[in-house]
């Protein structure tokens, strides 16, 4: 299956989940204050930046090995398993102890944070084993139990969110909805290792150290890169008041639908890139993806600028009305970071992604320091302000770093063509036509 019918199917499947979490979120509104959903959502932020830094590294081990099953002709689930359970374990222990430390660290003062934290802690066990099995599917190319494994917590979510639509339980319902979720997604994703033929324990212990080596490569870079997609939020608790918190998370939400393209390309960049053995071969496929990606993000970001102050008050209610000038200002900020993080997936597919740990950590500081001064006088607009500034930042040292160590010689390479809009429509044109045979 070609590169462009796979994303395609993989934004299929990131609509629905993408729909799915814009609608946990917007139920969420409705049951909590703006301040309890700003505290809320940060928490949420902390315990998915812990369950990465816990995971070791090993999602982009599970996706790369994955990807090389195919042409190294081993089986790397059953060691993968074991890994995650492994990492799991650990993580329960250390968060058993030590969690009024980690809540102190992660939330300063906020009291609801901290509270919601001692609760929501669970989930980052099981968010590893999940995120693993999720990984190590895409890595394979299986969309379609990708689809199932990223759709069904969020489905379990949404359904106690609405019935908890009709009662009065607020926060409590939240925390519920959000465990429920974290407990499917454990058990679907040890039962998803099981479901390919060829799983057994044979040669576990060289595999395994296999895993862990990659991982050690990638822990840092990883966890820095999803820092760097969450830090915002996180500083927002500590530089300005929950309710702002609380808009800016509404506006983020909205926003985000424009990374809905780049998770149909991104993955599959690194899925396809880390199958690939010649030099031209990487690089003419990253600059076209790149040029391709570019024209379609900035289509979807007119559209979700267009919309956003008419739908959301009536998504989220009138309190948010004023929410769209957040989306406006972290759209343009988003176009770069998707392009980043494709550059990214491209570094990581040829095994070159471990300076992007400096670049993380330089783009975590600006967004600190933006966010620190700013959040306290503008709000949610300093945040949003704040999160924009750095993605620029990152897509700048990220593209630097690619033209000097990833193949891509000058700029221009990148830049979109008349070609790339006519390969758009003629792809378009060719999938309708195949939708409209198979009816």
């Amino acid at each position: 299956m070609s590169f462009v019918r796979h994303a395609s199917y993989l934004t299929l499947t990131r609509i629905f989940t993408s729909g799915l979490g814009f609608a946990i979120v917007m139920l969420s509104a409705r049951i909590l204050t703006p301040g309890e959903l700003g505290s809320f959502m940060a928490t949420v932020a902390g315990v998915a930046l812990l369950t990465r830094l816990f995971s070791f590294g090993l999602g982009q081990s599970a996706q790369y090995f994955g990807a090389q099953e195919a042409v190294q002709k081993e089986d790397y689930g059953a060691s993968l398993l074991v890994a995650a359970l492994l990492l799991a374990s650990i993580s329960f222990v250390i968060l058993m102890i030590f969690t009024p430390q980690i809540g102190q660290l992660s939330f300063a003062g906020n009291s609801t944070a901290q509270e919601v934290f001692a609760v929501l802690k669970y989930g980052i066990p099981a968010g590893i084993i999940h995120l693993l099995a999720s990984l190590y599917v895409l890595g394979k190319r299986k969309i379609l139990l990708y689809f199932w494994l990223a759709i069904l917590p969020l489905i379990s979510s949404f359904i106690v969110l609405f019935w908890g639509l009709f009662t009065s339980q607020g926060l409590k319902i939240v925390i519920t909805a959000w465990i429920v979720q974290y407990s499917i997604s454990a058990i679907i994703g040890v039962l998803v290792f099981f479901s390919f033929d060829r799983f057994r324990l044979k040669g576990i212990g060289q595999s395994l150290r296999l895993l862990f080596n990659y991982g050690k490569k990638a822990f840092v870079v990883s966890t820095s890169a999803y820092a760097v997609s969450s830090i915002v939020l996180l500083t927002g608790i500590w530089f300005s008041i929950n309710e702002e918190v609380g808009f800016y998370t509404i506006g983020q939400t909205f926003a985000g639908a424009l990374l809905l393209v780049y998770g149909a390309i991104g993955p599959m960049v690194f899925s396809y890139v880390g199958s690939m053995d010649k030099d031209a071969e990487y690089k003419n496929f990253i600059a076209q993806v790149c040029r391709i990606s570019f024209i379609v993000f900035a289509v979807t970001t007119i559209a979700i600028a267009a919309i956003a102050p008419l739908v959301i008050p009536v998504l989220f209610g009138a309190q948010y009305t004023e929410v769209y000038l957040i989306v406006w200002i972290l759209l343009p900020g988003l176009i770069f970071s998707a392009t980043q993080r494709i550059l990214e997936n491209y570094l990581y597919g040829r095994s070159l992604h471990g300076s992007m740990v400096y670049i993380h950590g330089l783009t975590i500081l600006i967004m600190v320091a933006t966010s620190a001064l700013l959040a306290p006088k503008l709000g949610a607009v300093g945040l949003a302000l704040a999160k924009s500034v750095g993605f620029f930042c990152s897509f700048v040292f990220t593209l630097w770093l690619v033209s000097h160590r990833g193949g891509i010689n000058k700029v221009v390479d990148i830049l979109p063509r008349p070609s790339d809009i006519r390969l758009i429509f003629d792809k378009l044109q060719s999938m309708a036509r195949h939708l409209w045979k198979k009816n």
